[in-house]
């Protein structure tokens, strides 16, 4: 999940989108595609990369019909806001967001043009002679302690209350930071399962939102399942040896894709058992081989019987 991405759409300046579809021209509205593009959001990184939901994911995410989706797709596609880059290793489609088109939809907020307070002209004050003439004479003034002019637009600006899209932003500054936004991923995994996958998204070089998040309510486990159940198995394998076996793993896995715990499993087993033969000799408190200072007693009846064999 990437907050940066979703704050962006949210912020993004849509518009409903024309597309053509079986040679007629047709129109996406905007409420359709900032909604289909937040629920891709919700599974890309960063970057827009790895967005690949399927379409019974995106139903329930969405309350849209699969002939919704796909249309809404289309029209995404067409108009530049996602590219299909191939398939996903669940064999559904990946698509990359166009972070760079959002980000030039975004406008600033002015609250100097959205508020306005309309100051009194000449023959307007020239006849005010109570508040309550004040009051009946230009609506926007409420209370005589209320500034006139060109002070209103400024106080009004500052006397702003924090809104939903505030916390999203603040989220989004904190998803700014890849550690801070990986260690919070990482611990809404199960305390035994934490270490490994933090380990492995370090190593891997995994952003945050490429692990999967914990299903909220009563949805099912889905990939945040699976990557528990692979943390387990890869936890078994590598007893004993803990960070450096999963480090092993790196050269001869780099040139996979490595994207879940599960995939390490294909050189992991191997690396382990160079890690368990040489493990003998690295503990051992003497680094020369035993055969080279025998027992003097043991040294003196081998060399008898050799002696009486002969």
């Amino acid at each position: 999940m990437s907050v940066r991405v979703m704050a962006l759409v949210f912020e993004a300046d849509i518009q409903d989108m024309p597309y053509e579809k079986d040679g007629e021209k047709r129109n996406a509205k905007a409420s359709t595609v900032k909604l289909l593009l937040l629920a891709y959001a919700d599974h890309s990184n960063d970057e827009g990369e790895a967005a690949y939901p399927g379409y019974t994911l995106l139903e329930r995410k969405t309350a849209l019909s699969r002939q919704g989706i796909a249309d809404t797709l289309e029209a995404v596609q067409q108009n530049g806001f996602m590219t299909l880059v191939g398939k996903s290793k669940r064999d559904t489609n990946n698509y990359q967001i166009n972070v760079e088109k959002l980000e030039e939809l975004v406008k600033p907020l002015d609250y100097q043009k959205t508020v306005r307070v309309k100051p009194l002209d000449q023959h307007e004050s020239s006849h005010l002679t109570s508040t309550s003439q004040a009051t009946g004479l230009n609506p926007s003034i409420t209370t005589p302690n209320h500034p006139l002019g060109a002070e209103a637009p400024a106080r009004t600006a500052q006397q702003k209350k924090g809104d939903i899209m505030d916390g999203i932003l603040h989220f989004a500054a904190l998803a700014a930071d890849p550690a801070t936004a990986l260690k919070a991923k990482v611990q809404e995994f199960p305390a035994d399962v934490q270490d490994t996958i933090q380990a492995l998204a370090e190593i891997y070089r995994w952003p945050a939102g490429s692990i999967p998040a914990k299903p909220r309510g009563n949805s099912k486990g889905g990939s945040y399942a699976q990557w528990i159940n692979e943390a387990r198995t890869i936890n078994q394998i590598i007893s004993g040896f803990g960070r450096e076996a999963l480090e092993s793993t790196y050269t001869p896995c780099k040139k996979l894709s490595i994207s879940h715990p599960g995939a390490v499993l294909w050189c992991l087993p191997a690396e382990v058992g160079k890690l368990s033969q040489r493990a003998p000799i690295e503990q051992s408190p003497d680094p020369e081989p035993t055969h080279t200072r025998p027992d003097p007693k043991l040294r003196a009846n081998a060399l008898a019987r050799l002696g009486a064999t002969r």
